[in-house]
């Protein structure tokens, strides 16, 4: 029989082998032979009854399964390390794992290895004796057991297991990495399993019998590995080459025999393979520089000969003249092929010479398979000499990552194979199954088709098992999910035939001492079951089963992927479809079987998903951890403990509540419509849902306050059970140790408290489920539901507690009725139980606007009564109450100009700040709204609005603390009592600051009875208001006379302070003089001489009104920058010199003289010096009446003072030959004349020559006047007057000669420079009338202003060039316009000298910077 050649057959005898599963479920099922019998006659029965008796069994499969996943899963996830990482399951494996789910397939890959050099009967050896073994086999021309060696070599060091294997998913095309692959190693020979035969050509044992049924193709070998120890190439060509060639060929031949189960094909076998080359010869004789190598450093000179040959590779020569395949090597010994390249290139250049030679005769020879390298210190037990350095550790390292790479690329290869030969038997049989469909459809008589569904389900299993050994457990249950596609939905007519065939089906017999089969598919026993099923041609007696087994695989396959949520998912969808099955049927029965029916489905369905529940708490670590602390974390809107954590086993745990929170929504309804069977019509928990609570209906009580009695005299507040129910419901405990199955309906119906005690346990569950999973409305929903449960019992402490978590939840997500429902019900439960103060928060927020709209009026009165009660209670005035729901208050300045709103920042949570500005003095109108929530009107106590300095509400809102009544600058209040209405209520105050700064409105304080109620504007929804008080400006003011001071004179100053409207209580003046000034201080005699460059002055304290004045004596020094010449478009201040008078006051506003804080002013004065003199020439106009001999002399004056003045007398003083005509003052009318700054006065002249001898004076014109101020001071000026021009045509007119004018031009080297680089300047002068001279003589002036000259200075005019050059230094840094001027002489024969009018032509200003470097010269200091 198949089935029979499919267990005769399997090659893999180890612990994770079909073997060992039959062995387990031998000891499984010797263990309850009984039970197992009487279970399957009653599925043979009626599958209702085996279904409804798994509800109260004590020893549930699925609760076993269930418990073993989820602590799987979480012990995975505490140890960091994935299920699929854990080592196949052995006799000294772990206990719990002997037995488990995840043991009934094999996680490891099966590879079968060749070994010629292991003797028959070879068993394994200690590690002493094999390390003997290998030391004595050291120097040992044959080496024995090198199977042996490898297998111990591979499972020490890498514990089996071959990491990060690449492949392509055969299904997307996707590339992906197989993390970790365990391997399991058969020697497929002689000390394996079989007989040896030593006629065998591959080593001296025969071949063993493949499965040929595509059922069992998984328990073949992905791949074969032949161990070639060669001694040499003669060795390689004389013994190697014809086993392996005898090998390979058998492999090949299989492979191409067909591969159906009908023919006898070996469809079972693999034909991929892998040569492991272990060299056996003496090692060649090389050397570095003609040194032969020792043994320790033989291992570094192979290294360094592998850079050598990679450097230089491209000169090689092949033996034989081979043609290499793609998996061998080219002629630069480099393979082509990735990650498989690199590992053959690795193994081949740790070679000799000769070994490499060998090498690529294996690879050449055999180029469908692959070929590795390892070498005989690879293979030994303990490091022996050569591999103690650390270059023969890399070099072992090396080699066996080599053959890792290419035994993991031979398995891939394998699977992609049995993969695609899986494929072709699928489509094959779903060809027959379409066959058989369409000839059934069609109503045609054909032959009994071939097709049989438990083969195809059996095939297809075979390849979820291929894909579960190599650790892809997400495609293993996709061959689940679609062979579940293939289950035919059955009718009530082929249901009722299936059940009848259930008699004849051979899977459905029972066996002595043995399980059944519905047991085996409880357990997900595979290897029985499969058994079992495959004696079955037709799945429809047995389909039900069919499906609780696919659900057992679920669960195995889905704990592998580590995905607990989706676990519970596939929970849900068998629960649904075992009630369907349960419910199949049902309308063909009489009630009263219909109704227990219903009632036994219903309690498999709740003790099932209780289950679920309770294995898998196990899980849920961190719900666990978070239970005591949820109820403050899990009903906020942001938890950084809960809400807040996006770890990924947070993630997780969350997810699996989401998943269970949903299951046991699913208990609570069917426990409900349970009790509705159990309880008739009376069942207690639809009291609450039909009608509202029976206490609602009884008469409001006016309040009374609680008395407080002593704790030992405080009787119980329930009976003793329900108080422990309502600590779960409150705070459930998740027991994660939990093992024993716990039934929730064994005492559930025995009373109506116990019916409701268990309510109370499931929804308490369902409660924090949801609360974890962030469900949070769904939670307040079912705890208002266990809040009115223990109202009912009496509980009105904890039912208090549980309606405070849903009152936040309904406030939060505006459900505004069911909030005020909630208030009302807490309020209930607080009237009678709580303290006062307890009690007065619950009041006030039932007030909230939101929700006095829509509730009912009287129960507002009633709340309202409540209130007014608690209030006046003496412990209410313990507390210190902020911002209530039924009083809101709003804070508004008006009549002051207002700025736009600022952000404050993150200290002050963002808050905006709205300014207004007011002087000191003035005053400002607050205006307060209470908006009144209550249905009545009531009478406060106080109402004080709490005025706070900017700098201390900063330091209050920075320290976390709130604003009390000493940290008030100032604290307005309204007349008491106040009367509140309800609705909107507005009060004013008013407020005159005295002193400037800013001000917050802070806090508003209400005194209702015993209340203190606090309202703080950072609480409010408004921005801040602030009132920046600015100070006023000041009346007082300060004088002086004169206000213009004259240079070269003696003046004395009159300082005048007038208090004016001002209240100034204390100041001083402080006089400060500038450059060129001093000062005799006042109250001082000036004849002493003392003069000062300041002063100061105290001023003292002046009522309003009153003015003080002080006499001080200034003295004015001529400055440089004095002009006489009249510039009218200049100013004629300096303001940068003169006197200055500052007065420091402080003063009050004349309403507030009583004020703690003055404001402060500063007020100054100032008078500047005249740059100019009280009179200058505008303008000279000179009218000739008779040419050369009378003109009139017009001098036109401007004045230059802001003050006024007269002019007492003048004078022109004319040198000759010019004289005023006597008798002929013109100017009379103008005696006395007052002008002020920029009045113009004009004086005439009348002038005579005089004839006779006319000469050049030495004296220049001057007008010399006499002046007198407003304050009767005079002084005198000497202006000079301009009139050489006319003088010169009188002489022009007698016997002088005219002079001659020159013209020059000022050439600078450069047009900027830096202060103190010396540069040449040129003077060039124009030829001009200048030839006929004979010598011309010049001088180059400078004021050394902003020019220093140097050089020839003086000298004589070169007639050739007509030039003159000077070095010129600037001396000041800034544009420098004005250049050093240039005079020419003409120095004739007769000794006299005449100057020449020189007009000169000067460049632009010159740039002068300052000096980027100083110059020092150092020296020695003598001692």
């Amino acid at each position: 029989m198949a089935e029979e050649e499919g267990e005769a057959k399997a090659p893999v005898p180890g612990p994770s082998s079909p073997v060992s599963a039959t062995a387990a479920t031998k000891t499984t099922t010797s263990a309850t032979p009984a039970k197992a019998t009487s279970e399957a006659v009653s599925y043979l029965a009626d599958d209702f009854e085996v279904i409804s008796a798994q509800a109260t069994a004590k020893d549930d499969p699925f609760h076993k399964s269930l418990s073993e996943c989820f602590q799987l899963l979480r012990e995975s996830r505490d140890e960091a390390k994935p299920l699929f990482s854990q080592e196949d399951p052995t006799e000294e494996s772990e206990p719990r794992m002997k037995g488990s789910i995840l043991n009934q397939v094999s996680t490891a890959v099966t590879v079968n290895f060749i070994d010629p050099t292991t003797k028959p009967n070879h068993g394994p050896k200690p590690d002493n004796t094999l390390a003997a073994a290998a030391k004595s086999a050291k120097d040992a021309a044959v080496i024995e057991n090198v199977y042996e060696k490898l297998t111990h070599v591979f499972q020490r060091d890498y514990g089996s297991t071959l990491r990060s294997i690449q492949y392509r998913n055969i299904r997307t095309g996707e590339n992906d990495v197989i993390t970790s692959l365990p391997v399991h190693p058969v020697l497929f020979g002689a000390g394996g399993s079989l007989p040896a035969n030593g006629n065998a050509p591959w080593g001296g044992t025969g071949t063993s019998a493949l499965p040929s049924d595509p059922s069992e193709w998984h328990t073949g070998p992905f791949c074969h590995v032949y161990i070639a120890a060669c001694q040499g190439l003669d060795h390689y060509r004389n013994k190697i080459r014809p086993s392996l060639q005898a090998f390979v060929s058998q492999l090949e031949s299989a492979a191409t025999q067909p591969q159906l189960a009908s023919t006898g094909g070996q469809g079972g076998h693999s034909a991929h393979y892998l040569v492991v080359y272990i060299p056996m010869g003496p090692k060649d004789k090389e050397s570095d520089n003609g040194k032969p190598q020792n043994a320790r450093n033989a291992v570094a000179s192979r290294l360094s000969m592998v850079r050598r040959r990679f450097a230089n590779a491209g000169s090689r020569e092949d033996l034989d003249g081979s043609q290499h395949s793609k998996d061998s090597l080219d002629s630069n010994d480099v393979p082509s092929e990735g990650d498989d390249a690199e590992a053959a290139a690795a193994s081949f250049n740790l070679l000799s010479k000769s070994e490499r030679n060998i090498y690529k005769k294996i690879a050449a020879d055999f180029p469908n398979g692959k070929v590795c390298a390892l070498s005989r210190g690879s293979l030994s037990h303990q490091l022996d000499t050569e591999a103690d350095s650390s270059s023969g550790f890399a070099v072992k390292t090396q080699e066996w990552n080599s053959f890792n790479r290419c035994l993991g690329a031979v398995i891939v290869n394998g699977f992609k194979d049995r993969c695609r030969r899986y494929q072709d038997e699928l489509r094959r049989l779903d060809a027959e199954r379409a066959s058989q469909a369409t000839a059934s459809k069609n109503g045609k008589d054909t032959i009994p088709s071939s097709f049989n569904l438990s083969h195809f389900f059996l095939v297809k299993e075979s390849l979820a098992f291929t894909y579960e050994q190599m650790h892809l457990p997400a495609e293993a249950l996709l061959q689940y999910d679609e062979f579940r596609a293939f289950l035919p939905d059955l009718s009530d007519s082929d249901y009722q035939k299936a059940k009848k065939d259930r008699k004849e089906c051979r899977a459905l017999q029972p066996e002595e001492g043995s399980l059944t089969l519905l047991e085996l598919a409880d357990a997900g026993e595979v290897l029985a079951f499969r058994r079992k099923v495959r004696s079955v041609t037709d799945l429809k007696p047995i389909l039900d089963i069919m499906r609780r087994y696919l659900f057992a695989r679920e669960l195995c396959l889905l704990t592998k992927m580590e995905q607990p949520a989706e676990l519970v998912a596939r929970c849900r969808k068998f629960i649904k479809l075992m009630y369907t099955i349960m419910m199949r049927g049902i309308s063909d029965k009489d009630p009263a079987e219909q109704k227990r029916r219903k009632a036994k489905a219903a309690e498999w369905v709740i003790q099932f998903s209780w289950d679920v529940k309770c294995t898998s708490e196990r899980f849920l670590v961190s719900m666990a951890e978070l239970v005591p602390t949820m109820d403050d974390a899990a009903t906020a809107h942001s938890s950084p403990s809960l809400l807040g954590d996006t770890s990924e086993a947070t993630q997780a745990e969350r997810a699996l509540a989401r998943q269970l929170s949903e299951l046991l929504d699913l208990v609570r309804l069917f426990y409900k419509e349970l009790g509705d069977s159990k309880f008739g019509g009376k069942n207690p928990l639809r009291v609450y849902e039909k009608s509202l609570p029976s206490d609602m209906f009884e008469p409001w009580k006016p309040w009374v306050a609680r008395e407080e009695k002593p704790v030992e005299d405080k009787p119980p507040s329930g009976p003793p059970k329900r108080l422990s129910i309502m600590q779960r419901a409150s705070v459930p405990q998740i027991n994660l140790m939990e093992v024993e199955r716990r039934f929730i309906l064994s005492e559930a119906f025995d009373s109506e408290e116990a019916y409701e005690d268990t309510y109370l346990e499931i929804a308490s569950s369902l409660v924090t489920l949801n609360r974890f999973a962030g469900r949070k409305r769904i939670a307040a929903r079912l705890q208002g539901e266990i809040a009115e449960t223990l109202v009912r019992s009496g509980l009105l402490v904890e039912a208090s507690e549980i309606f405070k978590k849903t009152v936040k939840i309904c406030r939060w997500d505006h459900w505004d009725r069911c909030h005020f429902y909630r208030l009302f019900r807490l309020a209930y439960c607080q009237r009678t139980t709580a303290k006062p103060s307890e009690y007065l928060k619950t009041l006030v927020s039932a007030f909230s606007p939101r929700t006095t709209a829509v509730a009912p009026k009287s129960a507002l009165l009633f709340l309202q009564d409540d209130l007014e009660a608690v209030i006046g209670h003496e412990s209410v005035g313990e507390s210190r109450y902020g911002k209530l729901a039924f009083l809101e208050i709003q804070f508004e300045v008006t009549d002051v100009s207002e700025d736009a709103a600022t952000d404050m920042g993150d200290a002050f949570d963002r808050k905006q700040l709205l300014k207004k500005y007011c002087p000191v003095g003035d005053t400002v109108r607050i205006r307060i709204t209470l908006n009144s929530n209550l249905p009545r009107a009531i009478e406060l106590d106080s109402l004080q609005l709490f005025i706070v300095s900017f700098d201390t509400f900063s330091t209050v809102i920075e320290n976390s603390e709130s604003v009390e009544e000493e940290d008030a600058f100032k604290i307005l209040s309204t007349d008491c009592p106040v009367k509140l209405a309800p609705g909107k209520n507005v009060y004013t105050l008013d407020w005159t600051p005295t002193n400037s700064g800013q001000y917050i409105l802070s806090t508003a304080e209400i005194v209702w009875k015993q209340g203190f109620f606090y309202y703080d504007s950072m609480d409010l929804p408004e921005a801040l208001h602030c009132v920046d008080v600015l100070p006023s400006d000041p009346t007082h003011s300060l004088t002086l006379e004169p206000e213009v001071l004259l240079p070269g004179h003696d003046q004395e100053v009159l300082i005048s302070f007038n208090a004016a409207d001002d209240f100034v209580t204390g100041g001083k003046l402080q006089l400060a003089c500038s450059e060129g000034l001093t000062l005799i201080p006042p109250g001082e005699d000036p004849t002493n001489g003392n003069w000062q460059n300041g002063c100061e002055i105290d001023l003292g304290s002046c009522k309003q009104g009153e003015s003080k004045t002080f006499i001080a004596h200034v003295r004015c020094g001529l400055l440089e920058t004095f002009s006489h010449v009249s510039i009218s478009e200049t100013s004629t201040l300096d303001r940068s010199h003169g006197l200055s008078v500052e007065a420091i006051t402080t003063y009050l506003h004349e309403e507030s003289e009583d004020a703690d804080h003055p404001m402060r002013n500063v007020t100054e004065v100032f008078a500047p010096i005249l740059e100019k003199t009280a009179l200058s020439v505008e303008g000279i106009d000179v009218i000739w009446i008779t040419p050369g001999k009378r003109a009139m002399v017009n001098v036109n004056l401007i004045s230059n003072t802001p003050k006024y003045f007269s002019v007492e007398e003048w004078d022109l003083v004319l040198p000759p030959p010019i004289f005023l005509t006597e008798g002929s003052d013109l100017n009379g009318d103008l005696l006395q004349c007052k002008v002020s700054d920029g009045d113009q006065l004009s004086l005439a002249f009348d002038c005579s020559v005089v004839e006779g001898k006319v000469e050049m004076a030495a004296e220049e014109p001057a007008l010399k006047m006499k002046l007198r101020d407003d304050v009767g001071k005079q002084f005198t000026l000497q202006l000079p007057i301009d009139l050489t021009e006319h003088y010169l045509k009188v002489m022009d007119g007698a016997n002088m000669k005219a002079p001659i004018t020159a013209t020059a031009s000022l050439l600078v080297e450069a047009t900027e420079g830096n202060v103190g680089d010396p540069l040449l300047l040129t003077f060039k002068i124009d030829e001009g009338d200048l030839g006929a001279l004979d010598t011309i003589a010049y001088s180059i002036l400078s004021d050394g202003s902003e020019w220093l000259v140097g050089g020839q200075v003086n000298g004589i005019i070169d007639k050739s060039s007509l030039s003159c050059e000077v070095v010129g230094i600037p001396a000041v840094a800034g544009p420098l316009s004005k250049f050093p001027s240039l005079i020419l002489r003409h120095s004739p024969k007769d000794g006299e000298v005449v100057p020449l009018t020189t007009k000169i032509r000067f460049p632009q200003p010159f740039g002068s910077y300052p000096p980027t470097s100083e110059v020092a010269v150092a020296f020695p200091n003598a001692k």
